[in-house]
């Protein structure tokens, strides 16, 4: 992919033929091996800042030969009652999601697919004013699931017990010049989400380290080691308040997922993919308070969109039963894409209703 000038090329398809075949992993099996360890051995480094909101917020102290546009490493943990780690690693995967909670981003896209869940990224995050420039971060997100027993999983799903999601910057991305036009190029030493199951909910931890690239005033900087820990918080509480975005687990790779969105206004779903082989993959639905009258398919669109069928299904994998839809994908579907529109039924318009594909 070739840029133009100074402007980032985001691509509509970031699996256009399937997942792209990962020329990083070495960059992401280094991330992960350090991210491993990573709290125990910085545990008996951090300051305590003081707890906000069921928060614990933790520094740890810049190095004095560190230049000033390089913040202090900073912790924020909390625990979100109820949830498992896969419903909160789809509150962070999803971008309209993650913009409710996640102050700083003004835009975020996928570059390069290499699974569902691991991709080449762009990221934006907001500048305020003249003083401070909006920063921009490529790079590269990689994720390590396992189950109770200890077990690396391929795609994380109900029963995985914990999960590191891990991003680093990245000097080229396909599609993102050295410089983009109006932003500084930030750069992400290390950032994590760790998420665990404990006492029926998660836990959630947030670390993070960057290099802003250019001096920033004190009380900026003052505040972002304030804010960024708390960030975890806002996760919490808007899963809690709003409900768990859509779930797709594909076990057997059966699709390239080129982009699953939910508006968190209208609640509408919109799920694009390449049918790779025949087959089911399910998507959960937070009937409970995201979708509480059901959902309706308003429309299939694209070459496969004859090759796909949906039903209700009941998964029970970690001996609850979860209520989804199953995507059925038929062979003739094969090397197509299409793009499914769910509405919640009870929205308001000629859409709704209880018609053939209502659930």
């Amino acid at each position: 992919m070739s840029t133009s000038g100074n402007i980032a090329v985001i691509p509509e398809r970031p699996a256009e033929k399937g997942y792209w075949k990962n020329d990083w992993q070495n960059v992401a099996d280094k991330l992960m091996d350090m991210l491993l360890t990573l709290r125990q051995d910085t545990e008996a480094g951090w300051e305590d800042r003081g707890a906000f909101n069921g928060c614990e917020i933790a520094i740890y102290p810049r190095k004095p030969d560190e230049p000033f546009s390089v913040m202090p490493m900073f912790r924020g943990k909390t625990h979100a009652a109820g949830l498992t780690p896969l419903e909160v690693f789809t509150g962070i995967r999803m971008t309209g999601f993650r913009m409710m909670w996640d102050t700083r981003v003004q835009s975020a896209h996928i570059m390069r697919s290499f699974s569902m869940h691991e991709f080449l990224f762009y990221l934006v995050w907001r500048g305020i004013g003249p003083i401070y420039k909006p920063r921009d971060i490529c790079g590269i997100q990689a994720l390590r699931c396992w189950d109770a027993a200890g077990n690396l999983q391929r795609t994380p799903d109900f029963t995985t017990t914990k999960m590191i999601l891990g991003y680093q910057s990245l000097d080229e991305v396909p599609g993102i010049p050295p410089q983009v036009e109006g932003c500084v190029r930030a750069h992400v030493f290390k950032a994590a989400f760790y998420l665990e199951s404990r006492e029926g909910g998660c836990d959630i931890t947030y670390i993070g380290h960057v290099d802003l690239a250019a001096a920033i005033p004190n009380y900026i900087l003052s505040t972002l080691h304030s804010e960024l820990p708390k960030s975890t918080v806002r996760l919490r509480d808007m899963l809690l308040t709003f409900g768990v975005p859509p779930v797709l687990i594909d076990r057997q790779g059966r699709i390239a997922l080129q982009y699953l969105s939910c508006n968190p206004e209208t609640r509408q779903v919109s799920l694009h993919a390449t049918i790779m082989q025949a087959g089911s993959v399910h998507l959960y639905l937070d009937y409970n308070k995201m979708f509480t009258q059901g959902v309706v398919i308003s429309n299939v669109l694209g070459s496969a969109a004859a090759a796909i069928s949906v039903r209700e299904h009941f998964g029970s994998e970690d001996g609850l039963e979860r209520r989804m839809l199953a995507l059925d994908l038929l062979p003739e579907g094969v090397g197509g894409e299409f793009r499914l529109i769910i509405d919640a039924a009870d929205k308001e318009g000629p859409e709704s209703g209880t018609g053939p594909g209502w659930w």
